[in-house]
């Protein structure tokens, strides 16, 4: 049977038993045909909760409980359901540079150190030096799932290389004291030891490291390597091995030498 769409007038095709007072082609339509318009039956003085008020509880309910039930619901329905190139696109340049809330002065692009990777570089000396485990959760390669990461304690990726009196991310060093700016503030801290300290880490704890309070994590790592490590964090060339690891121990063989 065939009837019209209440919004563009198109005819549509229906069996009787789904005719209804008002039809539409589809929901877009229907859509449309509901903006901008009132339901008098139910509107005013019509409208069942006319004059009446939620109570704080209710409202809490409201704001709380079924806001978030209702995330949740939205959650499992998207979970598999592809999304549009356009939506990908806005959501990609909606966290671009400075509007990340990881951003710290570009640093993601800059290169590292030529000393820092290839082989037999600190890298992979740094690896070796701590047994291709995770410092924090001693965690191996294969139980990460891909590569551990080598962490530069003063979050310097030309520490081998550069000038250290320019700033590189944020941070700047002059006569051993690093010098750290963080969006507004300014801190400062006196480096115990070498300057080039490395932390091998896994995905998640390399992740707690990334831009949130990274004095602490400077302090935390350099008081770290210095009390268990005496202050070393990758084998020499000469000392590419990982049995040339050593401990803070009464070990009187160590012949680790620093480059």
């Amino acid at each position: 049977m065939m009837v019209k769409c209440d919004f563009c007038n198109n005819d549509i095709k229906k069996v009787p038993s789904h005719i209804t007072e008002h039809n539409f082609c589809n929901y877009k339509c229907a859509g449309n045909w509901k903006k901008g318009r009132k339901r008098p039956e139910i509107t005013g003085i019509n409208n069942p909760f006319y004059g009446k008020h939620h109570s704080e509880e209710a409202k809490n309910k409201l704001r709380y409980e079924r806001t978030e039930e209702h995330k949740e619901k939205i959650r499992q329905k998207a979970i598999g359901r592809p999304q549009s190139d356009i939506t990908r696109k806005k959501r990609s340049e909606s966290q671009l540079g400075e509007k990340n809330h990881a951003y710290v002065h570009g640093d993601s692009r800059r290169k590292y150190c030529y000393k820092f990777l290839g082989k037999n570089g600190v890298r992979e000396r740094s690896l070796l030096f701590f047994n291709n485990k995770c410092m924090e959760c001693n965690k191996t390669e294969r139980e990460n799932g891909k590569k551990l990461s080598v962490h530069h304690v003063y979050y310097r990726k030309m520490s081998c290389c550069e000038n250290d009196e320019e700033y590189e991310s944020g941070i700047k060093i002059v006569d051993n004291i690093l010098y750290i700016k963080d969006k507004d503030k300014e801190y400062t801290h006196k480096i115990i030891g070498k300057r080039d300290k490395f932390a091998v880490l896994c995905n998640s704890c390399h992740a707690k490291t990334t831009t949130h309070n990274r004095l602490f994590w400077i302090r935390y790592f350099e008081n770290k390597i210095n009390k268990l490590y005496n202050g070393k964090s990758y084998n020499s060339k000469n000392n590419v091995l990982p049995d040339d690891i050593y401990l803070n121990t009464d070990n009187k063989n160590n012949n680790i030498k620093e480059d």
